[in-house]
């Protein structure tokens, strides 16, 4: 406890000190046992003109991933926002701007907003891919009881990747058959649904270790 009470004095006295504005960076993520939380990472240049960064706060959300609940847990912390596109963004902004104009602060939800580039292309990006019926892995149970029969060549590849992966058996087995085959001392890579480019990492890894995968 004393640790983090020293931590969070230092990361307060360091945005303190902060002559510039501060840019924050939001995200809702819901683990595997379907409980909510929000991240919360704070950005700015330094007097030396050098990025930093710092997570702010990782926290359990209570209640729905509404615009107005997110708010609670951020009312606290401001300027600009990066956020992916998702419409209780929209009200969580609009709830910020109000609050900001209530006691003086210049923030608008249409200046102060900026809607996050790499979930943009990511979006598009996943239009494209379900034209070559890439399928996503949302649980290992998911694929690995599946019986029908895959015939696309990516899903199938998932399949296979996902089997190798779930069991630490097999696992120092492929290692071993990496070894044998004088090939890199590398894992394979699951290709997920929120980063799509995940599926290209997966296919150029296969590739590189195809030998012992065959």
């Amino acid at each position: 406890m004393n640790a983090f009470k020293e931590e969070r004095n230092k990361i307060r006295d360091t945005l303190q000190n902060i002559l510039g504005r501060l840019s924050f960076i939001l995200d809702v993520w819901t683990s595997p046992s379907c409980i909510p939380f929000l991240g919360i990472t704070v950005h700015w240049i330094s007097q030396d003109w050098k990025l930093k960064e710092l997570l702010l706060d990782f926290v359990k959300l209570s209640g729905p991933h509404s615009g107005e609940n997110l708010y609670e847990s951020f009312v606290r912390c401001i300027i600009v926002c990066t956020t992916d596109n998702a419409t209780n963004n929209d009200t969580l902004m609009s709830a910020l701007e109000t609050t900001c104009q209530e006691k003086g602060i210049n923030f608008t939800a249409y200046n102060n907003h900026i809607r996050c580039m790499a979930h943009v292309i990511n979006l598009a990006a996943q239009d494209a891919l379900s034209s070559l019926k890439v399928g996503y892995v949302e649980s290992e149970d998911e694929i690995l009881n599946q019986n029908k029969e895959i015939v696309d060549v990516i899903p199938k590849l998932c399949k296979l990747v996902v089997k190798i992966l779930a069991f630490p058996q097999r696992r120092k087995k492929f290692a071993h058959q990496c070894e044998a085959a004088n090939l890199p001392d590398k894992e394979l890579v699951l290709n997920v649904r929120t980063r799509w480019n995940s599926t290209y990492s997966m296919i150029k890894q296969s590739c590189e270790l195809r030998e012992a995968l065959d």
